[in-house]
């Protein structure tokens, strides 16, 4: 018997006004505040040096900060192997930074390698992740015989706009979430573990998330939807334990971890 209840469909008005919404705010903000310069994105302080192939134009820096995360990832992000030493001097833990690799990953991917492009992937991503929740907790909302739109709720969370004005992994992860929620609602168990091993790729936090919900199936002895769900964790750990090996720990943490 199903315990699943209706099937999670996305819901695509939803996260187009989303889109709309969000990229008009960030539009607004980059003209107004930044002049166009998407660097003011980043929050990038003076205090710390950040990534070397970032000329960061006075009139966006934060004077007398160190940076928040975005400066981070964006530093990952133009030199993905860390390859230039001045990447690794960019992050104050470059431990516990690169192990959040999917994010800068791909905006370096969907920038094809071209440096001055992968700021502008970096700040796409985030608006895409903004629509694709606000579609998901639609559909969520749908299935249970709610308007799709509601699914609009989801831009009333605050920590997605201070991910989002800092252009951080936050909403990557939190996609990541409710795309296993969705996939283990419609009982695709392998599609859960995907999205599973997106999120944690993109935020180690998330394997916490796995475990919270594979215990009461253990418990249950559902052991075949266990493993198929756990296996979505393999990735990532099997990423931190490199970048544990790869990388010497060094430096504190400074911006919001």
């Amino acid at each position: 018997m199903c315990t699943f209840g209706p099937n999670v469909r996305f819901a695509w008005r939803a996260a187009l006004i989303a889109w709309g919404v969000v990229a008009l705010v960030v539009g607004l903000r980059l003209v107004w505040k930044f002049q166009g310069d998407v660097l003011g994105l980043y929050r990038i302080g003076s205090v710390r040096p950040h990534s070397p192939y970032v000329k960061v134009p006075p009139r966006v820096q934060a004077w007398g900060e160190v940076g928040y995360d975005g400066q981070l990832y964006l530093a990952i992000a133009m030199d993905p192997a860390l390859r230039h030493p001045g990447s690794r001097a960019a992050l104050d833990n470059p431990r516990f930074r690169y192990r959040r690799i999917l994010f800068p990953l791909l905006g370096y991917v969907l920038a094809l390698g071209w440096r001055p492009l992968v700021p502008w992937a970096l700040v796409a991503l985030n608006i895409a992740a903004m629509g694709v929740l606000a579609g998901v907790v639609g559909g969520f909302l749908q299935a249970e015989g709610r308007r799709e739109l509601e699914g609009l709720w989801a831009l009333g969370v605050p920590g997605y706009w201070c991910a989002l004005n800092l252009t951080a992994a936050d909403l990557l992860a939190a996609v990541g979430w409710v795309g296993a929620l969705a996939a283990l609602r419609n009982r695709r168990y392998g599609a859960a573990a995907a999205a599973y091993a997106l999120g944690a790729l993109a935020h180690e936090t998330m394997l916490l998330a796995i475990g919270a919900m594979v215990l009461p199936w253990m418990w249950k002895r559902r052991l075949r939807e266990t493993g198929i769900v756990l296996a979505g964790a393999l990735p990532a750990v099997a990423w931190n334990l490199w970048v544990y090996w790869y990388l010497p720990p060094a430096g504190e943490l400074v911006g919001h971890p």
